[in-house]
């Protein structure tokens, strides 16, 4: 994809909510990552993102992972599964629009869920570098919408 087209995707994804989640989720689709920015700082996010196509069923994340990267979905889903008292239950079904973990970017703790995609699905990646090296303003916006996605 050209990035034109994935800056066009970003927008979109700025806007969209989530397909499904459950009540009790931090997963919840308040918000978004990229609300409220604007053009100029949505562009500099995007420089640092790498657009990938996931096949179904591919695991993005594992539990107790270390790899600092979330994920925002341009297309497809992605299933978020805990494991709770022995049992894996589904947090979420996330949908375009939807970001998935962010928290590792904030704590630095390993992961806590899987992330499974359900179909062949389309993310832009982001490591923490592009976190910690965006200005401090920007950085203060996306850390409040991280925040507002927590609450």
């Amino acid at each position: 994809s050209n990035l034109l087209e994935l800056f066009f995707k970003l927008l979109v994804a700025a806007s969209d909510t989530a397909v499904e989640t459950r009540a009790s989720s931090n997963l919840d689709g308040k918000g978004s990552t990229f609300q409220g920015l604007s053009v100029r700082e949505l562009a500099w996010i995007l420089r640092r993102a790498r657009n990938r196509l996931i096949a179904r069923d591919e695991l993005l994340f594992d539990v107790r992972q270390t790899k600092r990267h979330m994920y925002v979905i341009l297309s497809g889903e992605v299933v978020v599964i805990a494991r709770s008292e022995g049992q894996e239950e589904r947090i979420a079904l996330l949908g375009p629009g939807a970001s998935v973990g962010e928290m590792t970017l904030i704590d630095n703790a390993p992961r806590s869920a899987r992330a499974v995609t359900t179909c062949d699905t389309n993310v832009l990646e982001f490591d923490a570098t592009w976190l910690k090296d965006c200005p401090s303003e920007l950085g203060m916006k996306i850390y409040q919408n991280f925040s507002d996605k927590l609450i």
